[in-house]
């Protein structure tokens, strides 16, 4: 499969490590783009389309909820799924996620074969 043919998946996340981690999971299967906090990924998503977007939740100036809030209220993305992977482990911001449109709400720690499960499953039931 060529690189223009794979889904495009954007990972937003202010951690170095949780997107190189998350970037080496995914690179073999999808085209991942990286936005180090909220309002790139937002830019990012105003410029090309996205098949999937895994969101951090506690990231400076615009938090991943307020993200996600954004990208239901818009036409254009309010379809595209979310994964949410977030250190925040009450129920009260699991509920909250979800609430505002998540598809996935998965903690930190996480496992790859978890990552790769859910994003396929995620991508197969966007389209």
């Amino acid at each position: 499969m060529s690189a223009q043919s794979k889904q495009k998946i954007l990972i937003i996340d202010d951690a170095p490590l949780e997107t190189i981690v998350l970037s080496k999971i995914l690179l073999p299967f999808y085209d991942v783009r990286i936005a180090s906090n909220g309002q790139i990924g937002l830019d990012l998503i105003e410029k090309f389309d996205f098949d999937l977007i895994i969101l951090d939740i506690i990231m400076p100036e615009i938090s991943g909820f307020e993200v996600l809030a954004r990208l239901k209220s818009c036409d254009k993305t309010k379809d595209i799924p979310v994964i949410i992977i977030t250190g925040l482990d009450s129920s009260a911001d699991t509920k909250k996620g979800i609430e505002l449109g998540a598809d996935e709400y998965i903690t930190k720690p996480f496992e790859e074969h978890i990552i790769t499960l859910k994003v396929k499953i995620n991508i197969m039931n966007g389209q």
